[in-house]
């Protein structure tokens, strides 16, 4: 049998260390999340993937919060058309609180639900 290869292990400790100093500086710094303002306009930017939803609200294109969530398996199932849509519905239901009676604007990557919005 064959003896196990002998790794390194400062090198691991050194990206470990400086991984580890790099997300306490980013913790510590600045704020992850912008306080809300009543007088700046709100944006949603959201997204759906195979398997959960995503989705931010944006002042000044900064986060104010953020939510996710996991598909069901029914949902899982749907055209990927329908999880973007999904993913508006479920940002707006979320942060309901933020947005109701107010305009938003509703960022998506997803090309084909831009032009069903045009057409209509």
């Amino acid at each position: 049998m064959r003896a196990p290869a002998k790794t390194s292990r400062g090198a691991g400790q050194k990206s470990k260390t400086r991984l580890s100093k790099k997300s306490k500086k980013m913790v510590t710094e600045a704020p992850i999340l912008n306080y809300y303002d009543l007088s700046s306009p709100l944006a949603i930017q959201c997204d759906a993937s195979q398997k959960g939803l995503g989705a931010a609200l944006l002042q000044n294109q900064k986060p104010v919060a953020n939510a996710s969530r996991a598909l069901t398996d029914t949902e899982t199932r749907y055209a990927q058309i329908e999880k973007e849509m999904l993913a508006i519905v479920y940002a707006l239901e979320k942060f309901n609180q933020f947005t109701f009676g107010r305009h938003v604007t509703v960022y998506s990557d997803h090309k084909p639900l831009e032009t069903r919005h045009s057409l209509q």
